[in-house]
């Protein structure tokens, strides 16, 4: 009888050891783990934040468009009404007035 106790517990402190040396193990991975997981959560934060930042900027363009819109359906239609005849006018006309000579540098400097 003495003789299985020692051989069991022999085992068992073969076993303990095992145990023991798989606990630290386990514990240095659940640190690497713990490490990983706070650099996520902070990739996460950030990722929110930008997303918020995002959300924000994309409401003011939204804003600026609305403004913008009018002003873009005009100058459509304004293109729209020009004429063949309105550009050979201003082809053949020799000596521009200062204004329109602005208008069309303005025009230039936009295309």
């Amino acid at each position: 009888m003495k003789k299985i106790l020692a051989i069991k517990d022999e085992q068992l402190k073969k076993s303990t050891d095992e145990v023991n040396a798989l606990i630290v193990v386990l514990n240095r991975e659940n640190e690497k783990a713990d490490v990983k997981a706070r650099e996520v959560n902070g990739i996460t934060e950030k990722c929110a934040q930008q997303q918020k930042d995002i959300a924000a900027e994309k409401e003011i363009a939204n804003r600026e468009l609305e403004v913008a819109l009018p002003y873009l359906k005009k100058a459509e239609q304004a293109a729209n009404a020009i004429d063949p005849k309105d550009i050979t006018e201003i082809r053949t006309n020799r000596n521009p007035k200062d204004i329109v000579k602005i208008i069309f540098d303005a025009v230039q400097i936009l295309f």
